[in-house]
C-alpha cells in the first residue's frame, strides 16, 4: 500500500466528528520527525487540527531534546496540532490529559492493565508502551497552537538488535504483546487520532480537571522512591501522586515539594520517564 492509500484507508477510518474538523492527514514512509514536520507548517485554525504519520522516523526527539530511536516498521509515529480557540491557563497539564485519552483508546484495542507514568509515559507491566511529547509554538495571536507528539510501540517481535543499538528493548512492551488480537495499524492510528482530538476538546472547555479522576487512577509512580531532576537539581523522596493542576507532589526529608517539570528515576530499577 502506497503513502497515499495509507492515509486515505486512515482517514476514512476515523469518526464523523473529528474528520469534520480535519484540515489535512499526510503520512510518510520516513520522515525526520513528525513533531518537527508540523511545527514548520502552517498551524491550523481554531478548533481545527492537523496530523502527520510516519512509519520510520530518522530524527524522532523526546523531551529535553533527547534522541528516540525506533526500528523501523516496528512502532506508531504519529504528531497531531490543534489550536485551541484562546490559551487555556493551564495548557502545562495538556501532556497528561492526553495521556488519559490515549490510554483509553488503547484499551478499547484490548490492551489491558495501562499505567500512566508522570509526565508522559504509557505502561504495561512496569515496561514501556508509549510516550508523549507536547510542544507549544508560538504564534503571536491570542490562539495557543498544541502539537501532541505520541510513539507507540507497535510489533517489536521480529526485531533484531545484533549491535545493541537499542538498549530499551529488553524492558519495552508492544501491542502485540499487551493486545488481545494485533489491531491493524490503520485502526489503531484513526482511534488514536479520535482520542487526542476529543480530549483537546474537552481540554478546551474544561482545563485538566475533567481528566484528573482517570489518571490517579491509572497512576504509575504512586507510592514509589523516585529522584526528580529538574531546574539543575536533583530531589528525592516518595511520589504522592499530582495536583489538580499536574503538578507533581513529592515527600521528601525537607517535607513535601511541588515539581511542574523533571525527569524521573526510579531508585529500585532506574527507569527514566523521559520519551525515547
Amino acid at each position: 500500500m502506497n503513502q497515499h492509500d495509507a492515509g486515505q484507508k486512515i482517514q476514512k477510518s476515523i469518526s464523523k466528528n473529528s474528520a469534520n474538523h480535519l484540515d489535512e492527514l499526510e503520512y510518510f514512509s520516513t520522515l525526520g520527525s513528525t513533531n518537527r514536520y508540523l511545527l514548520n507548517e502552517s498551524m491550523p485554525d481554531p478548533g481545527r487540527f492537523r496530523v502527520a504519520l510516519a512509519d520510520y522516523q530518522t530524527g524522532g526527539h523526546g523531551r529535553l531534546g533527547r534522541c528516540w530511536h525506533s526500528p523501523r516498521s516496528s512502532g506508531i509515529t504519529m504528531s497531531l496540532a490543534y489550536t485551541f480557540d484562546g490559551s487555556p491557563t493551564d495548557i502545562s497539564s495538556v501532556t497528561l490529559a492526553t495521556g488519559v485519552g490515549l490510554a483509553s483508546a488503547l484499551e478499547g484495542v484490548g490492551i489491558k492493565g495501562i499505567g500512566l507514568k508522570w509526565p508522559n509515559d504509557l505502561m504495561v507491566a512496569n515496561g514501556k508502551l508509549g510516550g508523549i511529547l507536547t510542544e507549544t509554538p508560538p504564534t503571536g495571536g491570542p490562539n495557543r497552537t498544541v502539537i501532541v507528539g505520541v510513539g507507540i510501540n507497535y510489533d517489536l517481535r521480529e526485531v533484531k538488535d545484533p549491535e545493541n543499538k537499542f538498549k530499551w528493548l529488553s524492558s519495552a512492551r508492544d501491542v502485540a504483546s499487551c493486545a488481545e488480537s494485533l489491531p491493524s495499524r490503520s485502526k489503531l492510528y484513526a482511534s488514536l487520532i479520535d482520542a487526542l482530538f476529543n480530549t483537546l476538546i474537552t481540554f478546551q472547555c474544561n482545563g485538566f480537571k475533567p481528566f484528573l479522576t482517570d489518571w490517579e487512577k491509572l497512576d504509575w509512580l504512586c507510592g514509589k522512591q523516585i529522584v526528580v531532576e529538574h531546574s539543575d537539581a536533583h530531589v528525592s523522596g516518595i511520589y504522592e501522586g499530582i495536583e489538580p493542576s499536574g503538578a507533581l507532589v513529592l515527600r521528601t526529608h525537607k517535607g513535601k515539594q511541588h515539581i511542574v517539570a523533571g525527569s524521573i528515576t526510579l531508585i529500585e530499577n532506574r527507569v527514566f520517564a523521559d520519551v525515547r
